[in-house]
């Protein structure tokens, strides 16, 4: 199994998100009212932090980051992928925290909402230290996401 890698994200990663974005992941934007095109090149160029994961040196499989903008104290946290990131889940697991933390240590809240129905997602988000809270309606479309929390710890 190759290992995951990781980089600052560039135009040319997230054009192959883009291209190759797994179907969970596209219907979790799509019950947002949003394209893939819109979610992944919006998430990307609002970032104050952003990167990819890759699957040896030079396959992007998750593209994520944080932004800070509006969020009076708390960082929007993102993660967007392709199939690849399936092929690597101790790596997804172990490196998920490792950046978890950093984001934690420039911003001491992280938020987000995850679909409802992506239970592999949740059960990541959940393995790598987030709270998730009961589904509710969310989005334009009112699908029942539910809200993810990580805290800085004292």
């Amino acid at each position: 199994m190759e290992e995951v890698t990781f980089r600052i994200a560039d135009d040319e990663s997230v054009q192959y998100i883009v291209d190759h974005l797994r179907e969970a992941d596209r219907a979790e934007v799509e019950a947002l009212g949003l394209s893939k095109v819109e979610a992944v090149v919006d998430s990307y160029k609002e970032s104050d932090y952003r990167y990819v994961a890759f699957e040896g040196e030079d396959t992007p499989i998750l593209l994520f980051g944080i932004t800070f903008r509006g969020m009076k104290g708390h960082g929007f946290v993102w993660a967007l992928g392709t199939d690849g990131c399936d092929r690597h889940p101790v790596s997804m697991v172990r490196y998920g925290r490792v950046f978890m933390d950093h984001f934690l240590s420039v911003c001491p809240i992280l938020v987000n909402w995850c679909d409802a129905r992506y239970s592999k997602a949740l059960k990541w988000l959940r393995m790598i230290g987030f709270a998730i809270d009961r589904p509710k309606p969310y989005g334009v479309n009112g699908a029942l996401f539910c809200k993810i929390t990580a805290k800085r710890r004292v």
